[in-house]
């Protein structure tokens, strides 16, 4: 269903661009496609670094909300930061990528591919490229570093108890990488839906108790109350839940945040979403609308789609789309 509400979005609508401190096409965590569509070697680094400072950034990134703040990066300075130099080749020989030197296409989220680096070569060109990726990666480490100065890049890193040598793409299988993207997922879908909603009700959440009582209600939409993920469940649930008497008490969280946005149907209090008593089709179509509105809500805001909720992955290669 989600799937098909981004294929629907129209791209002609005007894009609203909002500039608030919350929005203007950054990510809280890291886009989970610039992790596809790159050679095994590249993806194994930036899995190890971004592995090695999750718990630091979580950290962060809460504690910054519970002060007022929401940092967020530009996908490309996050892109910039996973191919960190901090992770040097001696010191970790799998983890010795230099952007300035390989090609990687990145196909951003729903966005056309993007080339990465520079191809090797002895002309000018070639060293004036190489000099800008090293200052992008330069002010990328500087920034995160500013962010999480305790960070540290151990020979090892951790996935669900799982030790994985440091950049090493053997250790990273279809399994665990699927995983750590779902996870990718979540997080995001989870603080873009927070983020939007401050854009649009930015005047109303600079009152502390109207603030209080929203972040109440958009928490609703999540399993596990929250803004922070926890252990990936053994099963689908939320929003993505498999069984619709399961969903009931998230769309009706969801629905409460929707119905305060700019153009929500009013048509949406009249469908009853109480256990027993709904009426299937009628639900199926309110969620459909739901989804809709939300993705193209975003695209009007933000310019790109959304990152949305996913399916925990099967004991296979990848994760499927709710």
């Amino acid at each position: 269903m989600w799937a098909k509400a981004i294929d629907k979005i129209d791209d002609r609508s005007a894009v609203l661009q909002a500039q608030t401190p919350f929005m203007s096409n950054r990510f809280a965590y890291p886009n989970p496609y610039t992790f596809l569509g790159i050679n095994s070697r590249r993806k194994a680094t930036y899995l190890a670094v971004w592995l090695a400072s999750r718990a630091a950034w979580t950290h962060f990134v809460h504690t910054s909300y519970a002060s007022g703040g929401l940092p967020a990066a530009t996908q490309a300075q996050w892109r910039e930061w996973l191919a960190s130099s901090a992770v040097s080749e001696a010191q970790h020989p799998f983890a010795g990528v230099n952007g300035s030197l390989l090609t990687a296409e990145d196909p951003g989220n729903g966005m056309q591919p993007v080339i990465v680096g520079a191809i090797l070569g002895n002309n000018k060109e070639t060293g004036k490229a190489a000099a800008r990726s090293k200052t992008r990666r330069e002010q990328a480490k500087a920034m995160f570093n500013l962010w999480m100065p305790d960070v540290k890049f151990p020979e090892r890193v951790y996935w669900k108890e799982k030790e994985l040598q440091f950049g090493d793409s053997d250790a990273l299988t279809p399994v665990v990488t699927a995983e750590i993207l779902w996870d990718l997922f979540e997080h995001n879908w989870r603080f873009e839906l927070l983020a939007l909603d401050r854009t649009i009700h930015f005047q109303e959440w600079k009152t502390p108790e109207w603030g209080l009582e929203r972040d109440a209600t958009i928490r609703k939409v999540f399993f596990g109350d929250g803004f922070l993920v926890g252990p990936m469940p053994l099963f689908n649930q939320g929003l993505a839940a498999e069984s619709l008497p399961e969903r009931l008490q998230y769309l009706r969280a969801f629905r409460a945040v929707l119905r305060t946005w700019p153009q929500a149907p009013l048509t949406w209090g009249e469908v009853c979403l109480e256990t027993g008593k709904f009426d299937a089709q009628q639900v199926l179509m309110l969620e459909e609308s739901m989804v809709c509105f939300y993705c193209q809500t975003f695209f009007n805001y933000v310019g790109h789609c959304p990152i949305t909720p996913h399916r925990v992955p099967d004991p296979g290669p990848s994760s499927s789309v709710v």
